[in-house]
């Protein structure tokens, strides 16, 4: 069995943060939602766990962040090309600044491209990106 990741990230809008996802290409996966939780599924290793400050605080007794003034983790995912990391930057960003999203950032490299946004509703310090390596 292929080891698996999940990233758990504190939202405070489920639907909202539900809708980002969706629109950067993650699958919403029923067996794992309810009122205060939402698995979106990138692959068959890689899952994000949307879940409500309440649900999240379950897990933790440390304090949630805020997302618009702190950073906590920097996440990317591997795409096929730099066209397909502008497309779903692009996506991101237009479900970003549908759900009130304030900007976003690219970065180059010698070796790859990238882009990263900030998951709207988020307030762990999440900035989901994506990277790809260059030709």
């Amino acid at each position: 069995m292929p080891q698996m990741i999940f990233v758990n990230l504190p939202v405070t809008d489920l639907e909202k943060s539900i809708a980002f996802y969706q629109a950067v290409g993650a699958v919403k996966d029923e067996r794992f939602c309810d009122g205060s939780a939402a698995m979106m599924t990138f692959s068959d290793t890689i899952s994000v766990m949307l879940l409500t400050h309440e649900r999240f605080s379950q897990f933790t007794d440390r304090r949630i962040v805020d997302a618009h003034t702190s950073a906590q983790v920097l996440n990317c995912l591997s795409r096929e090309s730099r066209n397909h990391v502008d497309e779903t930057a692009e996506k991101a960003g237009t479900a970003g600044r549908a759900a009130g999203s304030i900007h976003a950032r690219r970065r180059n490299t010698a070796s790859c491209t990238g882009a990263a946004l900030p998951t709207p509703t988020a307030t762990s310090g999440n900035w989901p990106g994506w990277t790809s390596r260059l030709p």
